[in-house]
């Protein structure tokens, strides 16, 4: 019984689609459309509006738009709010290296949020992008062009994923999960715990990572080089490759999201190639964080 109260709840509270009108008193505004999440919805929200620099663009059917600084975005999901909280409020890819010529190379683009928080700093010149799931990629390319051209002009987005080897796949896909969807196949792993199946199959193009970033980045010469990864899965035999063709060592910070197997593998890879690394949630079994940072690159 506490099992089934707690999947209809979490459900609820976090893949509700459905917008309404609340106010939230403590901005200006006087009434905002708000997804409709309940509880925790609302505070997340607030917890935006409260912050300096954001504010409200506009509210559309399903939608909701928002300027947070320099930054111009819209929500259509919950998670996409969660998501937004954890790169503008919590900072999770708040990274600060002295350098004033800065490439990111961002694994996993979701919407674009991180790719967004990147180029608004000066010092961020050039951001490489990738996001295998045609839809995301486009909701992505949407908030790109609700920016100023200083900002979405860094930005070079690519539909395609970056893994092991060049290959194709079908992988379940949830428009209000994009962020939750990847080679883990999180709804084998979660879906019985919350009740919530896959939406479909989306067939996902996959490169070499290796292969690309000699491409892209063939032209660098003094640049630090950044690299987020937020792949759902894939991270472990990314690094792995990377570490087999020598990239590791001209990386100068890399931030990683890990998924389902632990930190444990990471750490060691990292270590081992002489970053320095801050390891955060390492004994939860889902997911959790880890920050690298080379101590000799190059």
């Amino acid at each position: 019984m506490i099992r089934q109260l707690y999947n209809r709840l979490h459900k609820k509270f976090y893949y509700s689609t459905s917008f309404h009108r609340f106010i939230a008193p403590s901005t200006g505004n006087e009434k905002i459309n708000s997804p409709k999440f309940s509880f925790y919805g609302k505070k997340l929200l607030s917890t935006l509006l409260k912050t300096r620099d954001v504010k409200i663009l506009d509210q559309k059917a399903g939608k909701l738009g928002l300027q947070l600084g320099q930054i111009k975005c819209e929500i259509t999901s919950l998670e996409e709010l969660y998501i937004l909280n954890e790169i503008f409020i919590d900072g999770c890819y708040n990274f600060s290296v002295p350098s004033n010529k800065i490439i990111v190379v961002d694994i996993g683009m979701n919407v674009g949020f991180a790719s967004l928080f990147f180029a608004q700093f000066d010092s961020v010149k050039t951001i490489h992008s990738f996001e295998p799931f045609a839809p995301t990629f486009d909701q992505a390319l949407n908030n790109f062009a609700l920016n100023d051209q200083h900002i979405k002009a860094k930005i070079t987005p690519h539909n395609f994923g970056l893994a092991a080897d060049n290959k194709e796949e079908e992988w379940d896909y949830d428009y209000l999960r994009k962020g939750d969807t990847g080679l883990r196949n999180s709804f084998d792993t979660e879906a019985s715990k919350f009740n919530i199946t896959s939406k479909g199959k989306v067939k996902v193009v996959l490169k070499d990572a290796t292969a690309v970033l000699d491409d892209i980045l063939a032209n660098r010469t003094t640049e630090t080089l950044v690299i987020k990864i937020d792949c759902e899965g894939a991270e472990y035999e990314i690094l792995e490759k990377l570490a087999a063709r020598g990239w590791l060592s001209r990386i100068d910070v890399l931030m990683i999201e890990w998924h389902l197997k632990g930190p444990e593998s990471i750490s060691k890879l990292l270590l081992q190639y002489g970053f320095g690394i801050l390891s955060q949630f390492p004994h939860n079994k889902v997911a959790g964080m880890i920050y690298a940072f080379n101590k000799s690159p190059r």
